[in-house]
């Protein structure tokens, strides 16, 4: 990964318009870091309501019982 990194950096640093690509990427990793937060809320989320739901589908049917 650090080669990747290190190989990528030095290509955009040798263009004309260093500082606006890195201002790009900088902007595509925060809206990448935006969506990985929030991608992981939502399963957090859904994970808590199935075993919310889970545990009260036991309750009612050992109150049925």
């Amino acid at each position: 990964m650090n080669r990747l990194y290190n190989s990528l950096l030095f290509l955009i640093a040798n263009t004309s318009r260093a500082e606006k690509n890195l201002e790009l990427i900088m902007l595509m990793l925060q809206s990448t870091t935006e969506t990985i937060k929030n991608i992981k809320s939502g399963m957090d989320s859904f994970q808590a309501s199935v075993l919310k739901m889970t545990q009260d589908m036991q309750d009612s049917s050992s109150s049925g019982e």
